[in-house]
């Protein structure tokens, strides 16, 4: 059986949570660099990540739905959302470490919850 591309659902501890989706580590990795800060991503990005990870969580919290079909699902809503999964997670680890990002994405969710 071939192993998915996306094989791994990860949760980052950010104010509301991020999901994440991370893709096989390849043998020869390459050490992380320094994230990008808050004012590195654009707001159709911000806006971009927001979307998806509203859509991961509805996945991921949807019993209906086998793990690959969650991966393959995850993969489209970010897709969907103007991302690529690793911009996505680069994202999502990047608030991990800016709070001014994290807060620009907590204002964004709100702002689209809102709407």
């Amino acid at each position: 059986m071939k192993r998915a591309a996306f094989a791994t659902i990860g949760i980052l501890s950010l104010g509301m949570g991020t999901a994440a989706i991370a893709q096989t580590a390849s043998p020869a990795a390459p050490a992380q660099q320094a994230a990008p800060g808050a004012s590195s991503y654009s707001d159709a990005e911000i806006q971009g990540f927001v979307q998806a990870f509203m859509k991961v969580q509805e996945i991921n919290q949807d019993t209906s739905m086998d793990q690959t079909q969650k991966q393959s699902a995850m993969v489209n809503a970010i897709e969907a959302a103007g991302l690529t999964p690793e911009k996505f997670n680069e994202i999502g680890q990047a608030s991990q470490s800016d709070p001014a990002l994290a807060q620009k994405i907590q204002e964004t969710a709100g702002q689209m919850q809102g709407q």
